[in-house]
């Protein structure tokens, strides 16, 4: 009966997370410049403090061996890169942003090759092969051109698994006895 509770118990906690997760994709997905404009500064700041707690060592540290030369060098690239992320965050975005467009415009691209053999086998399945190669390059461009998009789709993959994890969660609540009593 214990295992019965505790399984209930730990399934509830599921419920909670994946009901949190699906507010944070929702978060994620309605703002995701602002989103990462904060997780942007939060990880600069972060860098910085790093950075000059390392040239603080340096400093204080009168020895003069490689490894402290090492913490002055890690000290200054971590200062430049928390500034970087704090002051280049909509830069940022956009190189990854069209790195991932240029790919999936890319593999869109690659698809044709898979129309064209399936056509030349006179297979029907060449038509949504068509479709969902021109979907791709349209995902694409969409991505490239649109601010925000990658955050947005990391919403919505963060409110799918919750979705499903909710929806496990409630069919093990739902069959604990049963799935205790098969055992």
């Amino acid at each position: 009966m214990d295992f019965i509770r505790n399984l209930r118990k730990a399934e509830w906690y599921n419920v909670i997370i994946s009901v949190l997760f699906i507010v944070i994709g929702i978060i994620l997905i309605k703002s995701p410049e602002q989103v990462l404009q904060i997780v942007s500064i939060i990880m600069g700041v972060a860098f910085l403090a790093l950075g000059i707690i390392r040239i603080i060592k340096y400093l204080n540290d009168k020895r003069a061996n490689n490894e402290l030369y090492f913490d002055m060098v890690f000290g200054l690239i971590a200062v430049i890169t928390g500034l970087i992320v704090i002051f280049c965050t909509s830069a940022i975005e956009a190189i990854f942003r069209i790195i991932i467009g240029v790919w999936i415009i890319f593999s869109g691209c690659n698809r044709f090759a898979l129309v064209k053999q399936l056509k030349e086998a006179n297979l029907k399945e060449w038509i949504v092969s068509l479709v969902l190669a021109v979907l791709m390059i349209l995902c694409g461009v969409y991505m490239i051109i649109t601010p925000g998009t990658v955050v947005a789709v990391i919403g919505g993959i963060i409110i799918a698994y919750s979705i499903i994890n909710l929806i496990q969660s409630i069919m093990c609540i739902k069959n604990s006895k049963v799935i205790i009593i098969e055992k």
